[in-house]
């Protein structure tokens, strides 16, 4: 195998090694490595939206809840750059293969120990403080998977090819983003929006209130409406003699 490599003005064959991986067989694995540090990144956020505001801010309204919950989630964006330096910087020196296994073991580490974490209720404000800091080893992971990711994927193509193979690494993202929505509809769909599992984490009540404030919107629209400029107990009074009034033209009559 061989391809051509353009060094200034000239055109230079290149050989590939006899023993030299595959560029096909590395494309797959920069595919699969950052579909999976991406997975494990975005499913956070998806989890930040619907769960984490009642679990870990339970005592600030649902808006601020929310707020402080997406905040946890741009931390991880600070130490992205961070990452891809570090890991750019040891990848020259030590490979890229071995700085990649270190950023997947990291991000799958900082991940399941999100899982492990207490909720606020059952240790505090130290619940929200654990959470930014493996958000933080979540960022610093995957600015290091990506760039390395990417480095491979071209170093290793046909000068010719480079754009092409180097594509795989950013095809991770979007294949880890339908996942990410996929494993969430799946344990809705699994558990149900109403067992306890969900409730306690938030999901279900909010589509419960919307499903009940959309119930109650018929019977809202059915009913007249009141003039802003009159009291209701005002508006009572004038009902009640208007009915003693017509009752007693009645009895005359």
């Amino acid at each position: 195998m061989s391809w051509l490599n353009r060094t200034g003005g000239s055109t230079v064959a290149i050989a590939a090694l006899p023993g030299a991986t595959p560029i096909k067989r590395v494309a797959v694995a920069c595919l699969v490595g950052t579909t999976i540090e991406y997975y494990d990144f975005f499913i956070y956020g998806t989890a930040a939206a619907l769960v984490f505001p009642s679990v870990f801010f339970p005592h600030l309204s649902p808006a601020m809840a929310t707020i402080a919950s997406m905040g946890t989630f741009a931390t991880a964006f600070l130490s992205r750059p961070l990452g891809a330096a570090v890991f750019g910087h040891f990848g020259d020196r030590l490979g890229r293969k071995k700085t990649l296994v270190a950023t997947l073991l990291i991000m799958a580490l900082s991940t399941v120990t999100v899982g492990l974490v207490p909720s606020t209720a059952a240790i505090g404000v130290t619940a929200p403080l654990v959470l930014i800091a493996l958000r933080l080893l979540q960022g610093f992971a995957l600015g290091g998977e990506w760039a390395g990711s990417a480095l491979l994927s071209t170093e290793f193509a046909p000068a010719t090819k480079r754009g092409f193979y180097g594509m795989f690494t950013m095809l991770g993202g979007g294949i880890a983003t339908v996942l990410t929505s996929v494993t969430f509809l799946g344990l809705n769909y699994a558990l149900g929006e109403r067992s306890p599992a969900f409730m306690q984490w938030g999901v279900a009540p909010t589509v419960s209130n919307r499903r009940r404030t959309d119930r109650y919107r018929p019977v809202c629209a059915a009913q007249p409406r009141r003039d802003p400029g009159v009291r209701r107990g005002k508006s009572s009074q004038l009902t009640a003699e208007s009915a003693a009034g017509r009752g007693a033209a009645r009895a005359a009559s």
